[in-house]
């Protein structure tokens, strides 16, 4: 079945609170992983498909910008 674009925001907006509370389990790993990039040295952030996007906050406040 096709669905619209609306259609296919709505299904996946439906999971964004269930989401959220699988998501903060890991937050443990997000810091984790953060302080062992050695972030401060990249010349460029990508994050992409990395759940609801509070790890990038994060991320922002210990690079030196």
């Amino acid at each position: 079945m096709n669905q619209t674009t609306e259609q296919v925001k709505a299904t996946w907006n439906g999971f964004a609170n269930g989401y959220n509370q699988i998501d903060s389990s890991m937050q443990t790993f997000y810091y984790t992983l953060i302080n062992m990039l050695n972030i401060n040295s990249a010349k460029h952030i990508l994050e992409i498909g990395c759940g609801t996007g509070k790890l990038l906050p994060y991320a922002l406040s210990v690079k030196q910008l």
